[in-house]
C-alpha cells in the first residue's frame, strides 16, 4: 500500500475525491529533487512530515471509516509524529548555547509556499533580476 500513485481504475472516483494525491514514490522523487532540503534551498523537514501525513489523510478520506485500510491508516497516522521525531530527531541541529535540540516547529515550513515548481521559478527569476541589476 501507498507505494505508487492511486489511479481511478484501481480506486473508482479517487481523482474526484482526493485533491492532492501522495504516495511514497512521489516522496522519494521529492527527496531526490531536494524538495525537503532545509530552507532556503528546499521546503524543509516540515514539508516531508506534511506529505507523509497526507498519504494517510487521503486514505482515510477515500475509504469507508470502518474499512481495514482506513483503520490501519488512522493507527499509523496517530503514530506518525512520534515516528518522524525518532527518525529526524537525531538530525536536528543543537541550540548553540544550550546544547538542546530544537523542536519540530523550528524547521521552517510555509504551506502557502508548497508549490515546488513555483518556488524554483521564483528563485531563478530573483537570481536573474539580481544578475541584471549587478550588470547595470
Amino acid at each position: 500500500f501507498f507505494e505508487f500513485p492511486v489511479n481511478d481504475s484501481d480506486a473508482p472516483g479517487y481523482s474526484e475525491c482526493i485533491a492532492r494525491p501522495m504516495c511514497f514514490s512521489i516522496i522519494e522523487e521529492y527527496c531526490d529533487d531536494g524538495r525537503y532540503d532545509p530552507s532556503p534551498k528546499g521546503l524543509g523537514v516540515g514539508a516531508l512530515a506534511l506529505d507523509l501525513d497526507l498519504i494517510f489523510a487521503n486514505c482515510e478520506q477515500y475509504n469507508v471509516e470502518s474499512s481495514n485500510v482506513a483503520t490501519k491508516s488512522r493507527e499509523i497516522r496517530n503514530e506518525l509524529p512520534d515516528l518522524i521525531d525518532k527518525v529526524i530527531g537525531g538530525l536536528r541541529p543543537r541550540h548553540p548555547r544550550h546544547g538542546e535540540k530544537f523542536a519540530s516547529s523550528d524547521y521552517s515550513f510555509n504551506p502557502e509556499l508548497d508549490d515546488w515548481e513555483v518556488r524554483q521559478k521564483t528563485k531563478a527569476s530573483n537570481k536573474n533580476q539580481k544578475a541584471d541589476a549587478d550588470s547595470d
